[in-house]
């Protein structure tokens, strides 16, 4: 887990392009920003246009008046406090183990409230990301590490010659750049239907915390049929998003661990629980009752 706090926050004013990104980022699908506590489910059921459709600059930007969103949205005194992780997951990065990522989430400082979060982890072709009021959602289609390495050749370039592994290649545009071409799913947590109660955790490094989370592992198993563990806590909220397992419960993670992870499966309908003060624990659960039982049962 290398990260980088953002504990200083930034102004948009320091940051190249910082107001139009940021309120990019924060913009719902006709441009507009949620209001505060703005409900995630009023938005069940309607995808965006094109989600990814914001990762780049486009036409209106450039025209007369195309910042005037950004600028309405942003405002000259708002800050974002970005909370980066540029490897969750090292140690599996570092030995070829597919769940690692980046992870960056961003936080409004004035009022407490995460206002977005974006997991991309290329190993795996996936990106997650989550916008507050906006919902969680999740990339289908997105090419491999080596795909596109290789995509990002001069488009004016010849061809690659044959070659005894197999015939040309043609240079072509980096599909990571084509957003319009990707496809989105909205991430809601564990399907009706799906049986089994499967619980993602991590271990500590430091002897005395992994012994903690030995103990309250043995109380919480009552409520699980079987345990998974990533590697990477960010990618294990992210699981708990798609519902791939039910709940997700780490003791003792860093903020940027956390920070991207939470917001999205918060906005897949997760009841959440992020570390604060002296409480050090992290929770995801697909329901109340499953949240109740590892909040009570962790320390009992």
């Amino acid at each position: 887990m290398v990260g980088e706090e953002g504990a200083a926050a930034r102004t948009l004013a320091e940051v190249p392009d910082g107001d139009r990104i940021t309120a990019r980022l924060l913009a719902g699908p006709d441009g507009s920003e949620p209001a505060p506590g703005a409900d995630p489910a009023s938005t069940a059921g309607s995808a965006p246009a094109d989600p990814g459709s914001d990762l780049g600059p486009r036409d209106s930007d450039l025209a007369p008046g195309g910042a005037a969103a950004a600028e309405h949205a942003s405002g000259a005194d708002r800050l974002i406090e970005w909370h980066v992780d540029p490897i969750d997951g090292t140690v599996n990065y570092v030995r070829g183990i597919e769940q690692h990522c980046f992870s960056v989430g961003g936080r409004d400082p004035e009022t407490g409230r995460w206002v977005i979060g974006l997991v991309a982890a290329p190993a795996l072709r996936t990106v997650w990301f989550a916008r507050a009021g906006g919902g969680a959602w999740k990339t289908v289609g997105l090419p491999g590490p080596a795909e596109a390495s290789a995509s990002t050749a001069d488009p004016d370039a010849p061809a690659n010659p044959a070659t005894a592994s197999g015939p040309a290649t043609p240079a072509t545009a980096n599909p990571l750049l084509v957003p319009g071409e990707l496809e989105y799913t909205r991430l809601s947590g564990t399907p009706r239907g799906r049986r089994g109660r499967v619980l993602a955790t991590g271990f500590s490094y430091s002897p005395e915390r992994r012994t903690l989370q030995l103990a309250a592992l043995g109380r919480i198993m009552e409520e699980f049929d079987d345990i998974r563990r990533a590697g990477s806590a960010a990618v294990d909220l992210c699981y708990a998003a798609e519902g791939r397992v039910n709940a997700y419960c780490e003791y003792g993670i860093n903020v940027y661990d956390w920070a991207a992870g939470a917001i999205i499966a918060e906005e897949a309908g997760l009841t959440v629980l992020r570390p604060a003060g002296e409480s050090k624990l992290c929770i995801a659960a697909d329901t109340p009752e499953r949240f109740a039982f590892l909040r009570e049962h962790f320390y009992a």
